[in-house]
């Protein structure tokens, strides 16, 4: 039974990991990097999701879970459904750098390339730290929230209200980068991040807090996603884009989120306030690192 549903689990995995680069890709180039514009493209998957999420808390008070497999396939038939009638790729958004920018990064001296190279491998590692915070947060809050005694369409609205936060960012970007730079965004969503987990650990009985603490999402997820995808897109210019957005996802939402999961599930027994605490302490080492080893420019290429 385990072997079964880890399977299926491997597949979906497997399979979802190599769409989301696509699509980002094909959407940034589209937008011409606009962080704007990607933000307003962004937020109706979070739409979706809330409504979904909703729906669920409700309707699995109505009905047995065991209907899942089939709604899962409805939705699965929709993505097939929407990817047959995307258009094709211009293939000139898949050409690489014109020979002028070829010799402007041929002649960058050394302190700019280590610089580029620290900031790089900085990046990816705060990712990777990053989706292991979000392990225990994926798998074991609505396991959490029903320990404490929460019904399940109010876990299901607390689930919509994070992803509603982040639809508000999404929404808003452009107040926060034509204010800050992209490293000071990055330092400002891990603070936050780390104040998250911190508040889920400790004061997820008191409802007031838990909204509060479901709100910050749209700083530990929304502002890091949109602020990544730039980082990304500065990072691998060109062709090489493909290529960054699947490191991105991978080492990212793949590596760390399976690490986060397989440890929080380990430690569970411990409770949740040591499990929770932990993503904290992991969210502070990726604030650290993002402190010394970003690079304080915002047009990295």
């Amino acid at each position: 039974e385990f072997w079964h549903y880890a399977l299926i689990m491997l597949s979906y995995g497997f399979f979802w990991s190599a769409i989301l680069p696509q699509y980002e890709t094909l959407t940034l180039n589209h937008i011409k990097d606009n962080l704007d514009a990607y933000s307003s493209i962004r937020l109706w998957g979070s739409i979706g999701f809330i409504l979904m999420v909703s729906s669920l808390g409700w309707l699995f008070d109505v009905i047995s879970i065991q209907h899942l497999p089939m709604i899962m396939l409805a939705l699965m038939l929709a993505i097939v459904i929407n990817g047959l009638v995307l258009p094709a790729a211009d293939s000139s958004i898949c050409e690489g750098l014109d020979d002028s920018e070829k010799d402007q990064q041929g002649d960058q001296p050394l302190e700019q390339k280590l610089v580029l190279s620290i900031g790089l491998i900085s990046f990816l590692v705060i990712n990777v730290l990053l989706q292991i915070t979000h392990g225990p947060y994926y798998v074991f809050f609505s396991i959490h929230l029903q320990q404490l005694d929460y019904a399940n369409w109010m876990i299901g609205l607390l689930w919509s209200l994070g992803v509603l936060a982040e639809i508000v960012i999404f929404w808003k970007i452009a107040f926060f980068t034509s204010r800050w730079t992209l490293r000071e965004l990055v330092i400002l969503s891990l603070f936050f991040t780390m104040i998250r987990w911190f508040l889920t650990a400790y004061f997820a009985g008191n409802g007031l807090v838990l909204i509060f603490s479901q709100c910050l999402h749209a700083f530990s997820f929304g502002l890091l996603h949109v602020v990544s995808v730039k980082y990304i897109a500065s990072f691998f210019p060109g062709k090489l884009q493909l290529q960054g957005q699947a490191i991105y996802s991978g080492l990212g939402f793949g590596l760390g989120g399976a690490i986060g999961a397989y440890l929080a599930g380990i430690a569970w027994s411990l409770g949740a306030s040591y499990v929770f605490s932990a993503a904290a302490l992991v969210a502070f080492l990726a604030l650290v690192i993002a402190v010394y080893g970003l690079p304080r420019e915002n047009n990295l290429s």
